[in-house]
């Protein structure tokens, strides 16, 4: 919850709830901090690369 909030976006709150519980059980199976690094920069990876493609015409927006 702690990370959730320090994001700061209401809308966004519950997907990074879930990013947050997925990367604690990630580390958790893991022991590895280097597993919860990648897989978040592939979630922001992720979240750029729509954003880039909604900017361009690429993928649809809501109206």
């Amino acid at each position: 919850a702690f990370f959730a909030l320090l994001h700061l976006e209401p809308v966004a709150l519950p997907a990074i709830l879930i990013l947050a519980v997925a990367l604690c059980a990630l580390y958790w199976r893991t022991g590895s901090l280097v597993s919860t690094f990648v897989a978040h920069a592939t979630f922001n990876s992720f979240a750029v690369l729509v954003i880039v493609l909604m900017g361009s015409g690429a993928l649809p927006t809501q109206t």
